[in-house]
């Protein structure tokens, strides 16, 4: 399924379930065919876990060379990683 369409689905099911008294979550998961986390994570706004992953996660230039001075020292040794 694609990312614009569970989408739609998501929100189709949150309307439906906030227009109907007798639907529950759990139902409404089964009919539209969403996870049931998935749903109960939008209803509360909770935002996932790569959408709030911090942006600077790069390495930086010594960080960078510890990592190749590390795997060449383990070539050198003739280990394998």
């Amino acid at each position: 399924m694609s990312v614009q369409t569970q989408e739609t689905q998501i929100i189709l099911t949150i309307k439906t379930i906030q227009t109907s008294k007798k639907l529950s979550c759990r139902k409404a998961t089964k009919i539209y065919k969403i996870f049931k986390t998935i749903l109960y994570n939008k209803i509360n706004s909770i935002i996932s876990f790569p959408k709030h992953w911090p942006v600077n996660t790069n390495l930086n230039k010594f960080e960078k060379q510890i990592i190749i001075n590390y795997i060449l020292d383990q070539d050198f040794k003739r280990f394998s990683l």
